[in-house]
C-alpha cells in the first residue's frame, strides 16, 4: 500500500522502503499484542 502511495517519487525509494518496513514491523507487533 505504501509503495502504491509513494511509488511515483523514485528519489525517495530508500525512505519508502524504510517506512514500509516500519509499518510492517508495527503491524506484527499489534498482531502479537491482540492474539
Amino acid at each position: 500500500m505504501i509503495t502504491c502511495l509513494f511509488g511515483s517519487s523514485r528519489k525517495d525509494g530508500n525512505s519508502n522502503i524504510a517506512l514500509e518496513n516500519m509499518v510492517k514491523d508495527l503491524n506484527v507487533k499489534f498482531i502479537n499484542l491482540y492474539q
